[in-house]
């Protein structure tokens, strides 16, 4: 049996390893999209990785979308407070890009998925570039997006 000092550090390596196996679990990070995913929002297939989007909630669940708009129209339908983390794919990218650092640019010609028109990128010179090398497009910031009108092309 272990006794005394020698069981008090068991113990608190104990806890330790337990910590950081929970931490592990309860990751705000986004995962990767699988060819069997579907939309959380549209029940669609997500046939185009690069306007994909991706929510994790406190609890762990992990919802992905074919599109930014779904997101947007799922996170309008929920508790905040249940939301740990929104993520987007920077369009030109395809890397993860958390949604309230992202710029979006909206044009009507944007073909995306679900037709919201709304593509995100990683930076605001990023998308600027983009804006000026289409010669279209609409700079929005994440606090755009709540107040944005989802409908699809009656912005």
């Amino acid at each position: 049996m272990i006794k005394g000092r020698t069981w008090m550090k068991w113990r608190w390596m104990i806890v330790v390893g337990l910590l950081l196996i929970l931490s592990a679990c309860s990751s705000d990070k986004p995962r990767e999209i699988s060819s069997n995913d579907v939309c959380k929002a549209c029940n669609m297939g997500l046939t185009d990785v690069k306007y994909a989007a991706q929510l994790v909630k406190d609890n762990g669940d992990q919802e992905v979308f074919d599109d930014i708009g779904c997101l947007m129209e799922y996170m309008m339908d929920i508790d905040s407070s249940e939301v740990s983390a929104a993520f987007v794919m920077d369009v030109s990218k395809k890397k993860w890009v958390n949604a309230e650092k992202a710029t979006y640019v909206y044009a009507e010609t944007n073909s995306t998925p679900m037709n919201y028109g709304v593509i995100a990128f990683d930076s605001k010179k990023s998308a600027e570039k983009w804006v000026e090398e289409q010669e279209i497009g609409e700079l929005l910031t994440y606090d755009d997006l709540h107040d944005f009108d989802w409908g699809v092309h009656n912005h």
